[in-house]
């Protein structure tokens, strides 16, 4: 039996950008939160499955994602979100979205997302009050740890993303 696409929401790689991805982005950026980041990171990471299928660079899936981490590994950092948001973690044992040759992989999320002091994030108004608190990524690079906020990760993702294949 031979393997059958459904393509629900868009019919190329620039409308996924356009319809899913950059809403995406532009609710993360209004409103900064974990849900909000994970919501901006799906489609920016999967976005590259969308170019994958439709350019047909050769090879495989694997292959072009290293490609493109290569160049622009924070666009891995928000596969390993991705990962660790839809697993409940990330295995160590296993390979991650961002492994170029073991050079970078996410180790850590710090902080609550919130730029706001006492920004509602659930249904219940829930939130501990905070004055500045973003989401900042720990990258282990072999050597030592260095941390990212997400806002600039999802930052350089889109301006690569945007410069290389969506002009």
């Amino acid at each position: 039996m031979s393997v059958k696409y459904l393509n629900f929401v868009c019919d190329s790689a620039n409308a996924f950008w356009l319809e899913i991805c950059e809403p995406a982005h532009t609710a993360f950026f209004q409103r900064p939160s974990r849900s909000t980041a994970i919501q901006a990171a799906w489609p920016t990471w999967h976005v590259i499955d969308w170019l994958f299928h439709e350019r047909k660079p050769g090879g495989d899936l694997g292959t072009f994602r290293k490609c493109i981490t290569s160049v622009c590994p924070e666009v891995g950092w928000l596969g390993d979100v991705v990962n660790a948001s839809k697993h409940c973690g990330l295995n160590p044992h296993r390979r991650r979205a961002s492994d170029v040759r073991a050079v970078t992989v996410v180790t850590a999320v710090i902080g609550t997302g919130l730029h706001t002091t006492g920004e509602v994030a659930d249904v219940f108004g829930q939130r501990p009050h905070t004055t500045s608190d973003p989401q900042v990524l720990g990258v282990d690079r072999t050597t030592h740890c260095t941390k990212h906020r997400f806002d600039d990760v999802l930052t350089a993702s889109i301006k690569y993303l945007r410069s290389t294949y969506f002009q």
